[in-house]
């Protein structure tokens, strides 16, 4: 827990971890961090189908 909330406070983000399900506390924490990492790797990858638009959330620098 506080690996992830630091990761939020110095990186000014939000970070919403929810465990539907799981019996052992250390496989809870692995699924949870393989999640967030899987979540980042597409968050800060270029999406090729859309390489000629600026990526914003309005379209525009």
């Amino acid at each position: 827990e506080h690996f992830f909330r630091s990761l939020a406070q110095s990186s000014k983000s939000n970070i919403h971890l929810t465990t539907l399900y799981g019996s052992n506390d250390h496989h809870k924490v692995e699924a949870a961090t393989k999640a967030l990492a899987l979540a980042l790797k597409d968050a800060c990858s270029i999406e090729p189908r859309r390489l000629s638009t600026i990526p914003s959330t309005k379209g525009e620098l």
